[in-house]
């Protein structure tokens, strides 16, 4: 038991690299996530191991798996959330998250890993980008916050914040976050509201921030083409 906290953030390590890859030509690396996947199904099958915390670990990687399908398009860019096709998401896989987060449900172990998959569900569940419940969303991540405070966790919030409310509210509170100075996503994000406010040069340097903090081939070619779009 003492151990099973470790197992679990090891998983959900693995799971990450797989899902975000830090590989310079390969944004997804799908041998990784079906492993996670693998030894936390084999985590359940176990009396000793099989907790509420790893059934929402294991609901979290199935609802994001679900989606890997229709993340990239056919010249391996990325397609962004409000643009992919609900159609491609892997029904059979939500609905097995569906099962996991039930049983998570059971007994009183709360985790970072129920919130997390709680927040991936609501855009599971969504039949479009537009019918997101944000609400909820930012509610399930100023828990999170709460629960596990982490910048990244302040910059989803932000960038939820951005969708239940207003690119302004958005904003600010991603100008707040300390600690992300040399993330790309961060600058990118920020690059974002600014070209949501129609402030197109501002946006652009943001762009050209994380450009310069970025190797991923994927996450430039998404760069440029926003930046392009604003010339």
């Amino acid at each position: 038991a003492d151990r099973k906290d470790t197992v679990m953030h090891t998983l959900y390590l693995l799971f990450s690299e797989g899902y975000n890859s830090t590989h310079p030509d390969k944004l997804i690396r799908h041998d990784l996530c079906e492993e996670a996947m693998r030894l936390c199904l084999l985590l359940t099958k176990n009396n000793l191991t099989d907790s509420p915390a790893v059934n929402a670990l294991l609901a979290l990687m199935c609802l994001q798996a679900s989606r890997a399908d229709a993340r990239l398009d056919e010249h391996g860019n990325i397609v962004l959330l409000q643009d992919q096709n609900r159609e491609r998401w892997n029904k059979a896989l939500i609905e097995k998250a569906n099962e996991f987060l039930d049983k998570s449900g059971e007994g009183d172990e709360f985790s970072e890993y129920h919130l997390e998959a709680a927040i991936a569900a609501t855009h599971a569940h969504a039949k479009t980008f537009e019918q997101t419940n944000w609400l909820r969303i930012v509610e399930l991540y100023q828990i999170l916050l709460a629960l596990k405070p982490d910048p990244v966790v302040e910059l989803n919030l932000a960038i939820a914040l951005g969708k239940a409310q207003s690119v302004e509210v958005g904003l600010q509170r991603l100008r707040n976050i300390k600690g992300l100075e040399q993330n790309s996503i961060y600058h990118a994000a920020l690059g974002d509201f600014h070209a949501q406010l129609q402030q197109p040069e501002k946006a652009i340097t943001f762009y050209q921030k994380a450009l310069s903090l970025t190797q991923l081939k994927a996450e430039k070619v998404l760069l440029q083409t926003k930046m392009v779009g604003l010339q």
